[in-house]
């Protein structure tokens, strides 16, 4: 369930058990016992902003894995749709549902699946006249490693997302055009890239550092980016480390396997 301001942000929520005899006052005590992925909400704050804005109830699916994979476009002013990337949302919180990061691409189990339905859904915003970058999330899911992955897409955004970043990152970067049949995206030298990016890189320790310092570590350890193996880590919202001990960083690989050792 989600509600409040859509343009400022959903608060999603789980009950922590489901009353089985349904009746209102069952209801109402279980409202109560919320668990919210936003630290500062709480059930009275939360049914005042639903009353007001109204929400949307949804059915969470659930499975011995789920996934959360995403497709993300571009349609530009000629209606023209242009395939843009896939990729793994990287979740946590208290109901597993706060963006910490993504890696690139999608899995190869379903990356295919999920790019077609992204053709089917752009081809009708397209046509809406909708203009601009734009996402879908999507859940995968299956309860043993030999069943299908059961796809679902979940919700479309209408605007540049956590992932925007750091795709155009990789692509100023390496000089990589994304093969929109594979989904992968091969670098000048050839090599496809893949990477891990976050948008919550946070520790106790980062408390105090400015951006010189953070730069002066970063070449210590030979972190930085490499043009020469087209490997390393690129930092941005370098402002945020001293006050909150919290950066950004979008490292790529040249490797044929996901590589998040430079975490």
């Amino acid at each position: 369930m989600t509600g409040g301001d859509p343009f400022v942000r959903n608060d999603l929520f789980q009950l922590i058990e489901y009353p089985p005899e349904g009746s209102r006052a069952s209801i109402r005590d279980a409202l109560q016992r919320l668990v919210f992925s936003v630290d500062s909400e709480t059930s009275e704050t939360f049914i005042k902003k639903f009353e007001h804005g109204g929400g949307v109830v949804e059915e969470l699916i659930e499975a011995a894995e789920v996934r959360s994979p995403s497709v993300q476009l571009r349609i530009n002013p000629r209606r023209e749709v242009i395939g843009a990337s896939t990729h793994e949302q990287i979740l946590g919180g208290p109901a597993n549902q706060v963006y910490l990061g993504c890696l690139f691409p999608a899995n190869d189990a379903y990356r295919q699946t999920i790019q077609e339905l992204g053709k089917r859904i752009r081809r009708v915003l397209a046509d809406t006249g909708i203009i601009g970058r734009l996402s879908v999330d999507f859940l995968a899911s299956r309860n043993g490693a030999a069943d299908e992955w059961s796809i679902a897409a979940i919700e479309i955004n209408l605007r540049a997302g956590g992932t925007t970043h750091s795709m155009l990152a990789l692509r100023f970067l390496t000089g990589g055009i994304l093969d929109a049949t594979s989904g992968t995206l091969p670098g000048a030298d050839g090599w496809a890239k893949f990477y891990r990016a976050s948008d919550n890189v946070q520790s106790p320790a980062y408390y105090g550092l400015v951006p010189e310092d953070l730069i002066e570590i970063l070449t210590m350890h030979r972190l930085g980016f490499n043009h020469q193996t087209s490997t390393g880590v690129l930092f941005h919202m370098f402002g945020a480390v001293s006050q909150f001990g919290n950066s950004a960083s979008s490292p790529s690989a040249m490797t044929g396997t996901r590589r998040t050792g430079f975490f």
